[in-house]
C-alpha cells in the first residue's frame, strides 16, 4: 500500500512577490477611485448618478460604493506609509 502521507511546506512570500501584490493592490485602488471621483463629477455637474441608473439605488450600487471607499483608505493609507518612511 502507498504511503499517503503529505508534507506542509512553509510558505514563505519574497520581498518581489510582495511588492508585485502592493502594486497590484495600488492599481485596483486607484482604478475604484477614479471611477468613483469620474462618478461624483457626474453626480456634481449633471446630478446624473451613472451606478444608480445601471444598478439601480440597491445592493449593488452600495457595493460599488463600498470599494469605491475602500479604495480610497487604501491609497490613503499608502500616502501615510510612504510619508512616515520617508521622515525615518
Amino acid at each position: 500500500m502507498e504511503n499517503l502521507t503529505t508534507t506542509k511546506k512553509d510558505t514563505v512570500i519574497t520581498a518581489e512577490e510582495k511588492k508585485g501584490f502592493i502594486r497590484t493592490l495600488n492599481l485596483i485602488a486607484f482604478t475604484a477611485l477614479l471611477i468613483g471621483g469620474l462618478n461624483y463629477l457626474l453626480m456634481g455637474l449633471f446630478k446624473f448618478n451613472f451606478f444608480g441608473v445601471i444598478f439601480g439605488n440597491g445592493i449593488i450600487s452600495q457595493i460599488f460604493y463600498i470599494l469605491f471607499g475602500l479604495g480610497g483608505a487604501v491609497l490613503l493609507a499608502h500616502i501615510i506609509i510612504k510619508t512616515t518612511n520617508k521622515n525615518a
